[in-house]
């Protein structure tokens, strides 16, 4: 992402340490663009659940059809941030 010539800021955030709370492994790094921490997010369980729970009520006029092919929107294997 910041070797394309659209992305301009002025600062960014690296965050190079991986998973505590999952055997390390660098599928389980953090690839995302929009979240860096250095914790564990404590109620992931919780968060998961609910999040399992409401995936039946989700719906979209952008993508009809399609969206099952988004869950499940929490993975249970990933790493907490990737649940958050």
């Amino acid at each position: 992402d910041l070797r394309d010539e659209r992305c301009v800021s002025a600062i960014a955030i690296v965050h190079s340490r991986f998973s505590t709370n999952t055997f390390p492994s660098w599928p389980l790094a953090h690839p995302f663009r929009f979240v860096a921490h250095n914790g564990e997010i404590n109620p992931v369980r919780g968060n998961r659940n609910r999040m399992h729970a409401r995936e039946a009520m989700l719906a979209s006029t952008k993508i009809p059809g399609e969206l099952d092919r988004l869950s499940p929107i929490c993975t249970p294997e990933a790493s907490d941030s990737a649940s958050f």
